[in-house]
């Protein structure tokens, strides 16, 4: 991340933050000269304490792992 962060602050360009691209449809495609930060590799579940029906997830966890570990405890995403 301290690597990207200098790259955009130095290059002064605009920034396309992406993970799956399951949104793209909506429109607004990036500009093909932005710099692109993908987020799959920035995934996975830090905290989950499903007494408390609390979760921590990375940005680029994708929803259906999500949704799998909350299944196991009769949970569910509220949306």
């Amino acid at each position: 991340m301290d690597k990207a962060q200098r790259k955009i602050k130095d290059t002064n360009i605009p920034i396309g933050i992406s993970g799956q691209n399951t949104k793209s449809f909506y429109g607004n495609p990036f500009n093909k000269n932005c710099v692109s930060i993908n987020t799959l590799d920035y995934s996975g579940i830090l905290e989950y304490d499903p007494s408390e029906l609390f979760v921590v997830a990375r940005s680029g966890t994708p929803l259906n792992q999500l949704e799998e570990v909350l299944l196991s405890n009769n949970q569910t995403l509220g949306f």
